[in-house]
């Protein structure tokens, strides 16, 4: 299954609970598909599986009664337990084929930061790249050096898969991003640190569209 630029376009993540917690993360999902968001991820690496689930099921409602995707990082037992559109992986996690084994018709997403990332994931079966990070970030901790704007255009023109950059991206650099050609453009803190969250999801998509048009 593949999609086009336009369902990449704000990606937004929650990850619980160290962004958001469990319990704020669909109405928080609610707003940010009502106003601009084209996909969603739920990431939740310190917290039990039920919980997990749980979240996974609640936000996976909203996005079908809006139709956008919902993916899963990491956790393909999580996805397939929630009825998930898809799963992303990074480095470290479940190899890229087995994925594809388990999820035939998912959407599947890997993380790159060079051009061998991008020929393994063009190989083994991924639907799109995230490049990153972009600026620093402290969303995560083990992550690979920045990457800059001029690093994320070389990776996109390197690629035959749709490209998302991820990393410290906000709405005040969100055009600068999306000017690299990259099909959509990530964020966690961006949308959920800001005063006004439906002011940032609209401010981050419209940065998108008008790259596009």
């Amino acid at each position: 299954m593949s999609y086009t630029a336009n369902d990449y376009g704000l990606y937004f993540i929650l990850d619980i609970p160290r962004s958001v917690t469990g319990e704020d993360a669909p109405r928080i999902v609610e707003k940010a598909v009502q106003h601009g968001a084209t996909i969603i991820q739920l990431r939740g690496k310190d917290i039990s599986t039920r919980e997990l689930f749980r979240t996974a099921v609640c936000i996976r409602d909203i996005c079908r009664n809006h139709h956008v995707p919902f993916i899963i990082n990491d956790r393909v037992d999580i996805a397939l337990a929630s009825g998930a559109d898809g799963v992303h992986v990074g480095k470290s996690d479940l190899p890229l084929e087995k994925v594809r084994e388990l999820l035939p018709n998912g959407i599947i997403g890997c993380s790159i930061d060079d051009e061998s990332d991008i020929r393994y994931a063009e190989q083994n079966g991924a639907d799109y790249v995230s490049a990153g990070p972009v600026f620093a970030t402290s969303t995560k901790e083990d992550t690979s050096p920045t990457l800059g704007l001029e690093g994320v255009r070389k990776l996109v023109s390197q690629s035959t898969l749709p490209c998302v950059a991820i990393g410290g991206i906000t709405p005040q650099n969100a055009r600068d991003v999306a000017a690299t050609g990259v099909d959509g453009i990530c964020t966690i803190t961006g949308i959920l640190r800001a005063p006004d969250i439906v002011q940032a999801t609209r401010q981050m998509a419209a940065a998108v569209k008008e790259r596009s048009s």
